[in-house]
């Protein structure tokens, strides 16, 4: 007989996201941290590019 008790299963146990994270760099080919790298110089690069008050929307050509 079946029973209507929840039981924790990998389908509905949310993963955390640091754990997500780490399966989807580990799955990924290259070296392992690439993503958080990468991600990371991509996150400077738009802070350092938005502090400089240069780009597409400037008054100064």
């Amino acid at each position: 007989m079946p029973t209507t008790d929840a039981v924790p299963t990998s389908r509905n146990v949310p993963e955390p996201p640091q754990e997500r994270l780490r399966r989807i760099d580990a799955e990924r080919p290259g070296f392992p941290g690439e993503l958080l790298i990468v991600f990371g110089a991509g996150a400077w690069l738009m802070l350092a590019g938005m502090r400089s008050g240069l780009g597409l929307y400037s008054a100064n050509f």
